[in-house]
C-alpha cells in the first residue's frame, strides 16, 4: 500500500474524480487530501512533522470535504502539491506582450533576456507552491512532487482571448512552453527533494493547451458530481487525473 498526501486547490478535483470512478484501480493507494479552492491552503502551521490548518475558512472547507485538519507528514510515502500558482498563465501574458530581440520581428516592445528571466522567476518565487515546498522540505524527508497546473483547454482558442491569440499570431507557443519549464525549474532547483510533474504528454495540444478530451467534464472540488460550466477552460477532467495517478503509482 502506497500512502500519499495531496495538497492543492480546485485542480485536485481531477484526482478525486478519477479515484471515484475507478476505485478498484487505485486500491493499492491510500490518499489523504488537504485542499481548498482559490490559490490553495494558505493558513497552515508546522510543528515538527505535523502540518495543521489554523485558518478558519480552511478548516471549514476541510470539514466540508471530510479531510483532516492536521496531518503527520512522516506517515506518507510521497506528498504532492497540485498547482497552487504554478501555472503557464504568467508566461503567456509576458510573451504575448513583449519579444526578445532574437525572436520574430513585430511591434511588441523589446525585452532583454535578463529582464525576461527575472520577471518569470518573480512570478513563481512568490507562489504558494514555492512557500509550501520550502516549508514541507524543512519538516520532512518524504519525497515531494509538484504537479504543475494543467494547461488551459484548447477550447480557449475559440474564446478569442488576446494573450493566447497573440501567441498563435506570433508563432510563440513552443517558446512559451519552454520558458515556463525553464522558469519553474530555476525557482525550485534549490530544493532537491522536489520533483516536477509537467503537463501530461497525451493531453498536450500545440505545446501550451490541454486537449479537449482531457478538459471537458471537469468537476468541482467540493462536489465531484457537479461539473464546471461547459465554457470552463481552466480545469482538467478525470482522464487527466487518472494519468497523474498512474504516474504516482509508478514512482
Amino acid at each position: 500500500m502506497k500512502n500519499g498526501l495531496i495538497i492543492g486547490n480546485s485542480h485536485v478535483a481531477m484526482i478525486s474524480k478519477a479515484i471515484n470512478l475507478e476505485a478498484s484501480t487505485y486500491a493499492d493507494m491510500a490518499l489523504d487530501f488537504f485542499a481548498c479552492p482559490g490559490i490553495g491552503p494558505e493558513g497552515v502551521v508546522f510543528n515538527g512533522s505535523k502540518m495543521s490548518a489554523v485558518d478558519p475558512e480552511l478548516q471549514k472547507y476541510l470539514t466540508l470535504t471530510q479531510s483532516a485538519h492536521e496531518v503527520d507528514l512522516n506517515t506518507y510515502d510521497f506528498i504532492t502539491i497540485v498547482a497552487c500558482g504554478v501555472s503557464i498563465f504568467p508566461v503567456v501574458q509576458l510573451i504575448s506582450a513583449t519579444r526578445l530581440w532574437d525572436h520574430a520581428k513585430d511591434n511588441r516592445p523589446l525585452i532583454s533576456h535578463d529582464c525576461f528571466e527575472t520577471a518569470l522567476n518573480d512570478a513563481f518565487i512568490n507562489t504558494l507552491a514555492r512557500k509550501l515546498v520550502t516549508s514541507l522540505s524543512a519538516h520532512t524527508n518524504v519525497p515531494i512532487y509538484l504537479i504543475c497546473q494543467p494547461y488551459p483547454s484548447e477550447n480557449i482558442q475559440a474564446q478569442n482571448r488576446k494573450h493566447f491569440t497573440n501567441l498563435g499570431k506570433y508563432n510563440e507557443t513552443a517558446h512559451t512552453a519552454a520558458a515556463f519549464q525553464a522558469a519553474v525549474r530555476n525557482v525550485f532547483s534549490d530544493i532537491p527533494e522536489t520533483q516536477i510533474i509537467w503537463q501530461i504528454n497525451e493531453a498536450l495540444q500545440d505545446h501550451i493547451y490541454t486537449k479537449e478530451a482531457y478538459s471537458v467534464g471537469s468537476v468541482r472540488l467540493h462536489n465531484i458530481n457537479q461539473q464546471h460550466p461547459t465554457d470552463d477552460i481552466l480545469h482538467a477532467n478525470h482522464l487527466y487525473g487518472a494519468a497523474i495517478l498512474k504516474h504516482l503509482k509508478n514512482i
